[in-house]
């Protein structure tokens, strides 16, 4: 049996007349004789007198009626709302529903990172023929709203997006997305110039470090058990880019065999492009005495820590500082904090004839104990023992900065303290061996002329390439992939540069606004504001703001975007 309906209720065929773009509401009056009358009257959001601060639904003007069998606009209603199709109920006709040809879209979120991202394109379309360097930058944009799309769910994204709408032809199949990773990896060539213009466009600091992704395909032909195979329980595939630190973004990026350390592969990059004038700041994985030759060609420089060995042993020997700056940086909840760095500084060659002459200083003292031991008890003469000098490197004039930070020292130290008696291992006599050596790093440079205290900032900016792998890895979701194709994974690799430039535009874009709410939101929830913007397409054929938020519509406008225009374009066909 049917529901009974009110007698004020708008009847099903007259309700769906309604403008879902204009805040509205049927109401049903009575004529004297009994009979219902349908009008149209626009609903506003008012403080609610009882509720101090919250606002509450109410109607305003009337702005149309139902007559005929259509809507019809009275005078009001044509002056807020002019040049309407209006729909009627017999103008309907039976529409096949179906996937494709979607008439509600995402909007806003992806329209604002269009509008701040253009300059990607236009530097893709240097390189890459219009619809590849289209569809590389479609692909990114996917990538950067809704993080690490697998292809076999790329195309529906594509299709509920306004993206379908602005690039109709695209093929975004799963076939055709794979197959497009392909041929990017296939075709280096393209791909190579484009990192190359950013090279050239970049700033002098440019960092280089790897990234372990797990591979969840057990016949990736990159998969290798490596490193990270206890953290990650699986086999892994090596991701290193190189990333402009004063610009915010990445520069090239290659997948690597997991098994592959950072150290042969960073060759690939200095093979592929060409670095005129630029410093390098790299981890002590990509440290040998070939490589430190190869960073330094063309008038470039670099900054990297010393990793464990004769040289790093023959720094820290003596750690007694004289010499000292204060750092100023942000902790873990972004606070401004000070921290004292001591520091001893040498050259290559001052170092090595300190060390041998402190090697010799001791087996001189040694040999004097052992002769004083053999004159007093009459055991065998001790063997006096040649010192050879030891060669670390033929740069001789490169500088090895020993620094200690002293809050970091002292945290170790009251780390340490707290683990004795608590732990194995840890004890009183075990802190008073090793406690001159926490928070010590070595750092090496062939930058002759830069002070301890430039170095060290320098080597700090660093930083900025393992936020950019956070990124990629926590937000992006780029961690856990299932391809098997060595060129598709190489594809990938080239589609995460680009997704990096979308994000360093947007990011800039959202930082130069006026507006204090705008630039404190992070990048994440500003997306999420721009995602309550809705289109819809209605019966006249063109689209509508379905969704008007506030927030969303100020976030827009700061961001550069004006709605009108942007409707206009994409009804006339100029989106």
């Amino acid at each position: 049996m049917g529901e009974k309906l009110s007698r004020y209720t708008v009847p099903a065929e007259i309700r769906k007349l309604k403008p879902t773009d204009i805040p509205c509401l049927w109401k049903t009056i009575f004529s004297s004789d009994g009979n219902p009358h349908y009008y149209l009257y626009e609903q506003k959001r008012i403080p609610d007198p009882r509720r101090p601060g919250k606002l509450k639904n109410a109607s305003g003007a009337c702005i149309g009626k139902f007559e005929g069998g259509s809507l019809v606009m009275n005078e009001k209603g044509r002056t807020l709302y002019p040049d309407r199709t209006i729909p009627s109920i017999s103008s309907s006709a039976t529409v096949k529903l179906k996937y494709q040809d979607l008439q509600t879209k995402d909007y806003g979120e992806y329209a604002v990172v269009i509008s701040a991202s253009g300059s990607v394109l236009d530097r893709l379309l240097k390189y890459f023929e219009a619809e590849d360097a289209i569809r590389l930058y479609a692909m990114s944009v996917v990538y950067f709203v809704a993080n690490y799309v697998p292809a076999g769910y790329f195309n529906d994204i594509f299709d509920q997006s306004i993206l379908s709408s602005k690039w109709p032809t695209l093929p975004m199949s799963e076939n055709s997305v794979g197959e497009f990773l392909e041929i990017l990896g296939r075709h280096p060539v393209a791909c190579e110039h484009y990192s190359q213009s950013l090279i050239n466009d970049g700033g002098e600091l440019t960092a280089i470090d790897g990234h372990v992704i797990l591979s969840c395909s057990s016949h990736n032909d990159l998969a290798d058990y490596g490193n990270k195979y206890n953290l990650l329980g699986g086999t892994q595939v090596n991701v290193v880019q190189m990333y402009d630190v004063e610009n915010g973004r990445p520069l090239a990026s290659c997948a690597f065999d997991g098994g592959i350390n950072d150290m042969t592969s960073v060759k690939h990059f200095f093979e592929a492009y060409s670095f005129q004038k630029k410093t390098f700041l790299v981890d002590r994985g990509f440290y040998s005495e070939p490589n430190l030759e190869m960073y330094r060609k063309n008038e470039n420089h670099f900054v990297i820590p010393v990793p464990s060995g004769k040289l790093y042993d023959a720094a820290v020997r003596d750690l007694s500082f004289s010499n000292s700056f204060v750092y100023e940086g942000k902790d873990s909840f972004g606070q401004i904090r000070h921290d004292a760095i001591m520091y001893r500084n040498y050259t290559v060659g001052e170092l090595e004839k300190k060390d041998y002459d402190d090697r010799v200083a001791e087996e001189e003292h040694r040999y004097a104990i052992e002769l004083e031991k053999h004159e007093e008890s009459g055991c065998r003469k001790p063997r006096h023992r040649t010192i050879k000098p030891e060669t670390y490197s033929v740069f001789k004039d490169d500088q090895i900065l020993v620094y200690r930070d002293e809050t970091v020292h002292a945290a170790m130290i009251k780390e340490y303290r707290e683990k004795i008696g608590v732990e194995n291992g840890y004890t009183e006599e075990g802190l008073q061996a090793d406690q001159e050596s926490f928070g010590v790093f070595v750092l090496r440079t062939d930058r002759k002329q830069d002070t301890a205290e430039e170095v060290f900032l320098k080597y700090k900016k660093r930083w900025s390439i393992e936020t950019h792998y956070n990124y990629l890895k926590n937000s992006l979701d780029f961690k856990g992939l299932r391809t098997q194709n060595y060129y598709v994974m190489q594809g990938l690799s080239f589609i995460s540069v680009v997704v990096g430039q979308v994000h360093a535009a947007y990011k800039k874009r959202k930082q130069s606004t006026s507006y204090s709410y705008v630039r404190n939101l992070s990048i994440k929830e500003s997306l999420i504001k721009a995602a309550h913007l809705k289109i819809t397409q209605h019966q006249d054929k063109n689209w509508y703001i379905s969704i008007n938020k506030s927030k969303s519509m100020e976030l827009m406008t700061e961001m550069g975007l004006s709605i009108e225009k942007e409707m206009e374009k994409l009804n006339t066909g100029m989106y």
